[in-house]
């Protein structure tokens, strides 16, 4: 039996569609979601989203508790109490805003509160994370410089077009062991590879198990669901599993290979295929 519930955000209960299913959820999917609020099941958001993006989103389906932004660096509820908070430290901020900058690769720093991106960067990638984000970047002429002033929680690096994630991967790993990095995708920007560079130790994972921690959750009773293959890492921890059509073919076949796990795909995100996977288990 389904006690709680680990969901993403984006791809998953939000979409590509502007004013249908972003930048909030579907009207369909907000009422499913409050109809399991209600029926007593927790729901924790795990998200790369922004803490001040997430709280907009908590606000609108009126989600009570604990949730998880930043890729994990933030655990906050929607009046920002904060139960944890992981900063990367400056100088390696600092590096990665030099080594991360260049051509077809975008690179915006993230603070508990703001999100910074270099004057000379993509308008598209701007205007298009103002619109998720609903609320404007900070625009600077040397991203180097804001960790001096700024406790940065997380670093985003876009890439348009990518051919090979694993070598991009991999150069990650070569540019600092105190890191911890992981691919994403967004539905606004299928193009688009997103690498989430947070603090060593953080990750979507280690904050579901502090979420967990503290609310006497079992993950033997918990539901994750997530659309890219970064969010295996706290899936794996629940007894039931799931992603959407969407969601990234890697994903797909870890969710599916353990055939002693309660796992399930549903429709497309834009299709409202949270919806199937909330019919399945019957959560609604």
């Amino acid at each position: 039996m389904i006690k709680h519930i680990f969901s993403d955000i984006d791809g998953v209960i939000t979409g590509g569609i502007l004013n249908r299913n972003f930048p909030f959820p579907s009207s369909s999917v907000s009422s499913a979601i409050k109809s399991i609020k209600e029926s007593g099941v927790g729901i924790t958001l795990c998200t790369a989203k922004p803490l001040f993006s997430t709280k907009k989103i908590l606000s609108n389906l009126d989600l009570p508790g604990m949730h998880i932004a930043d890729g994990g660096a933030v655990i906050a509820d929607l009046n920002g109490k904060i139960l944890d908070i992981q900063s990367i430290d400056s100088n390696i901020v600092k590096e990665l805003s030099n080594k991360c900058f260049g051509k077809k690769k975008y690179i915006c720093l993230y603070s508990k509160d703001n999100y910074f991106f270099d004057k000379k960067q993509s308008f598209e990638i701007t205007q298009k994370a103002q619109y998720d984000h609903q609320q404007s970047a900070v625009l600077v002429d040397d991203l180097a410089l804001v960790s001096k002033k700024e406790d940065i929680v997380k670093i985003i690096v876009a890439y348009e077009k990518v051919d090979n994630t694993e070598e991009i991967l991999n150069h990650f790993k070569s540019l600092s062991s105190d890191i911890n990095y992981e691919a994403s995708t967004h539905p606004i920007l299928p193009n688009t590879l997103f690498v989430i560079i947070t603090k060593k130790s953080v990750s979507k994972r280690t904050a579901c198990e502090k979420v967990a921690n503290y609310y006497g959750v079992s993950f033997s009773e918990s539901l994750g669901i997530g659309d890219s293959l970064g969010d295996w890492s706290f899936i794996e921890l629940c007894d039931y599993r799931a992603t959407l059509q969407n969601g990234q073919k890697e994903l797909k076949d870890l969710v599916l290979s353990d055939k002693d796990k309660n796992n399930f795909i549903g429709g497309d995100v834009d299709q409202d295929g949270i919806i199937n996977i909330f019919n399945n288990f019957k959560l609604i």
